[in-house]
């Protein structure tokens, strides 16, 4: 059995929102930010993608949130919480969006 990987950090908890980040132990020094699914309940875990980002050597922030609100009810101070915390670790990175449209593994 695998265990399970813990956030490095938890940048933002609150009842409905998670943002965790997770460091993939690599020297890439690449970011990945991910969003949830809009049907998860879920605040645990990796969230959407994380183990693909992860397996990849991408650093992860990972958004998930228990709200079907598309991440409006989101703290406004959040995205300040993260840019102060990353900048001490990816202070010249720009990050990568991953969507679920992104993931396309149907190839012809």
């Amino acid at each position: 059995m695998i265990a399970p990987r813990l956030p490095t950090h938890t940048i933002l908890s609150s009842d409905f929102f998670q943002i965790d980040f997770f460091q993939a132990h690599s020297d890439q020094g690449k970011l990945l930010f991910t969003f949830s699914e809009y049907e998860s309940r879920r605040l645990d875990g990796l969230g959407f993608g994380g183990a693909f980002a992860l397996d990849n050597g991408f650093d992860l922030v990972a958004f998930k949130s228990a709200a079907d609100d598309w991440y409006q009810g989101l703290p406004s101070n959040s995205f300040d919480l993260i840019e102060q915390f990353l900048a001490t670790r990816h202070p010249s990175e720009r990050p990568i969006l991953l969507r679920s449209e992104t993931l396309n593994f149907n190839r012809s």
